[in-house]
């Protein structure tokens, strides 16, 4: 069965619960953005190479935006795609959570690297995904008051929603992740569905309702 991209993930998900409002955190080129079909889209990047902005975009840091945007501005589906560091991929995950919906969803990009030079930090290659996988990770066995889980397509795709869960058993350490222990356990770690549908049947089973 084909893999689903990301855009095409981002317009399934709108398409499926009726989304009318999408940010986009890292715009870079805009040619995630520019695929994305939704009533309102915006996105947030300092330095977004695309010289057609417009209205829709904030040139900033995203903790620059999340601290000066008001707390009542909420969003349906929120992408995830900015500095590719496990420490700024958590901070932006938390403080879109504050501006989420309750029945909705935030995608996580770069989530599965495929080998370990990939996901070094600092960059030492051109293609590149950064140390996000440990963000997710951290997510995944430290916030019962969140689903996480993780499609393996596209560098893997980190699926974030409100809903309360137990925690799974902590069993490494979560402060110095590493790359042998992404690599032996990624499907576990990572909550890694390799079938979207499968994913979508896992992630309804779980849903909890949240006030």
């Amino acid at each position: 069965m084909r893999k689903l991209n990301v855009s095409e993930v981002l317009n399934r998900f709108i398409k499926e619960n009726k989304f009318r409002s999408y940010l986009e955190i890292g715009y870079s080129q805009g040619k995630t953005f520019q695929q994305i079909e939704c009533e309102r889209k915006n996105w947030i990047d300092p330095k977004p190479l695309n010289g057609s902005w417009d209205k829709e975009g904030f040139v900033q840091e995203s903790d620059t935006f999340f601290e000066e945007v008001n707390p009542s501005v909420k969003f349906d589906l929120i992408f995830v795609d900015g500095l590719h560091h496990a420490d700024q991929a958590y901070r932006d995950v938390l403080n879109s959570l504050k501006h989420l919906r309750d029945n909705g969803i935030i995608v996580m990009h770069d989530c599965s690297p495929e080998c370990e030079l990939w996901q070094k930090v600092p960059r030492e290659s051109v293609s590149w995904n950064g140390d996000v996988w440990k963000a997710l990770v951290k997510l995944f066995y430290s916030h019962s008051e969140i689903q996480v889980a993780t499609y393996n397509s596209d560098h893997g795709l980190g699926l974030v929603r409100k809903g309360d869960r137990e925690l799974p058993d902590l069993w490494f350490d979560l402060e110095n992740l590493d790359w042998e222990t992404l690599d032996h356990n990624r499907i576990e770690i990572l909550n890694l569905f390799e079938n979207f549908e499968e994913l979508e049947s896992y992630w309804d089973g779980s849903k909890t309702t949240t006030s």
